[in-house]
């Protein structure tokens, strides 16, 4: 249905601001214009910084879940599973309607 729309639907293309003409090139010079481009932006650092600080720290707390999980339930392993699919369920939306 969203493909269909795309289809249907006439997106126009933007105009080239003039950062975009700078920025372009190769990958390596794209990548260090991008990287000076977020460095003359404190908030955007700041934005930048809290991601990464949130990715960071949520790796170790996914890999101590199995283990903490197993311990709470003191049951066989087999229970684990289960829980897993439970919060990979709740995950997904709900269809709307």
């Amino acid at each position: 249905m969203a493909l269909l729309a795309l289809l249907v639907v006439f997106i126009p293309r933007p105009e080239r601001s003039e950062a975009g003409r700078q920025s372009q090139g190769s990958l390596w010079s794209e990548s260090g214009y991008g990287f000076k481009y977020i460095l003359q932006r404190p908030s955007l650092l700041g934005l930048q910084l809290v991601f990464f600080g949130i990715n960071f720290t949520s790796t170790f707390v996914w890999v101590l879940m199995a283990p903490m999980i197993l311990a709470r339930i003191r049951e066989v392993e087999t229970r684990l599973p289960d829980h897993d699919a439970a919060r990979a369920a709740e995950a997904v939306p709900a269809p709307a309607g």
